[in-house]
């Protein structure tokens, strides 16, 4: 421009000091003004043109960075839910699996406590049968022993008698029956029932088939079967004692044996399925425990992981913001210069008319 400005100035000062200079020349320099003129309005349209360009390429940029962060917003909140549903879900899942495993066990102990009572029932009912066929056995056999030594005495007491004279020095003195004792009720009638007949037509026997002794023999008789009694007494009261002791030991469920090995075994099974039992619940318990622990640090990493994706999100939106910020910062730029521009082009279209004005 300056250049320009020098040569106009010096055409001035020659076609001053020179006036006869033809008016061609005059002709030629307007015309290579106004193409020059020309040359400048092109290249300001061409400018023109890039700038809108710019804009247009930088619009277009925002648009696209816009959308890429609306999609992967989209895409983050879209994961983030997918994650929650799906540790919502296993959590359910664990749940019901942990409800499950308890009411498993808790049927398994119903049924092992069921078992257990239903064993116990069985050995008591075992146990009673055994003291009631027991104490039969040890009352029949003391009631039939009884009844056929009462039996045999007097059977030998009739042949006695039947042997024995009718007078009265040779008969048995009544002292020596009476001094035995009755051994029972129903064996008293009994020998009674069988010595009263034969009892009257023996004392009237015919002296013919006396015995040389019936006397010694009889009063051995009586001490032997009195030894006898005294013998089966003591046994007796021997097993009463037993019996007694017995029941006070175990006076809830009546006269019982002494236990056997294999009860023995049995109460130690019992003990041994009670002690796993309690093992398995306090295993069940620390198995609670601990997925307790577990769904805690789950919630935790939760709300963790949730929390980063917040931070990640506003560490976003202030790089997007920043991002604008720097966008707006080059159109004023671009405008300022467009500016510039402008009001270089006002000034030279102002020095033209004043050159045209002049010349």
């Amino acid at each position: 421009m300056q250049q320009q400005q020098q040569q106009n100035h010096a055409q001035q000062q020659q076609q001053q000091q020179h006036p006869n200079i033809p008016k061609q020349q005059q002709h030629l320099q307007q015309e290579q003004q106004q193409q020059h003129h020309q040359q400048q309005d092109q290249q300001q349209q061409q400018q023109q043109q890039d700038q809108q360009q710019q804009q247009q390429h930088q619009q277009q940029h925002q648009q696209q960075h816009q959308q890429q962060h609306q999609q992967q917003q989209q895409q983050h909140q879209q994961q983030h839910q997918q994650q929650h549903q799906q540790q919502h879900q296993q959590q359910e899942q664990q749940q019901q699996q942990q409800q499950h495993q308890q009411q498993q066990q808790h049927q398994q102990q119903h049924q092992q406590q069921h078992q257990q009572q239903h064993q116990q029932q069985e050995q008591q009912q075992q146990q009673q049968r055994q003291q009631q066929t027991l104490a039969a056995d040890t009352v029949c056999c003391s009631m039939a022993s009884r009844i056929i030594c009462c039996i045999s005495l007097f059977t030998k007491l009739i042949s006695s008698k039947q042997q024995t004279p009718p007078s009265a020095a040779t008969r048995a003195p009544p002292s020596t029956i009476r001094s035995l004792p009755p051994p029972s009720a129903a064996a008293a009638a009994a020998a009674a029932a069988a010595a009263d007949p034969p009892s009257r037509t023996a004392v009237h026997v015919k002296p013919a088939a006396l015995h040389p002794n019936p006397t010694h023999q009889i009063l051995k008789q009586q001490q032997q079967q009195q030894q006898k009694k005294r013998k089966k007494h003591k046994q007796q009261q021997q097993q009463q004692q037993q019996q007694q002791q017995q029941q006070q030991e175990q006076p809830k469920q009546g006269c019982q044996q002494p236990e056997k090995p294999e009860q023995q075994q049995q109460q130690q099974q019992q003990q041994q399925q009670q002690q796993q039992q309690s093992r398995q619940q306090q295993q069940q318990q620390q198995q609670q425990e601990q997925q307790h622990q577990e769904q805690q640090q789950q919630q935790q990493h939760h709300h963790h992981h949730h929390q980063q994706q917040q931070q990640q999100q506003h560490q976003q939106q202030q790089q997007h913001q920043q991002q604008q910020q720097h966008q707006q910062q080059q159109q004023q730029h671009q405008q300022q210069q467009q500016q510039q521009h402008q009001q270089q082009q006002q000034q030279q279209q102002q020095q033209q008319q004043q050159q045209q004005h002049l010349g």
